[in-house]
């Protein structure tokens, strides 16, 4: 997490492109701006810079926890059997 204004640049471009470049390495990720401007331009240029969602300052725990869950991935299952072309000796 990094609030948009925290840069000495841009604290729209640098994030989201070096994210979005790092993602495409390995899986996707989900940009979500912390800002303490709730204006509909402020959150618009959020969206338009590529973020996916956004959060108000001051951050609150519950808010936070809400938008992880809307976000992460459900956990995968945990397989308890070897992996393919090994066997257990239990």
């Amino acid at each position: 997490m990094r609030g948009i204004k925290a840069s000495e640049s841009s604290g729209f471009k640098g994030p989201t492109d070096s994210i979005s470049n790092s993602a495409k390495l390995c899986m996707a990720a989900t940009i979500i701006a912390i800002t303490a401007s709730v204006l509909e331009a402020e959150i618009d240029r959020c969206f338009a810079s590529g973020m996916d969602d956004f959060l108000p300052k001051p951050l609150e725990m519950p808010k936070l926890r809400s938008m992880l869950k809307k976000w992460m991935p459900e956990p995968a299952a945990i397989s308890r059997s070897p992996p393919m072309g090994e066997t257990s000796d239990l």
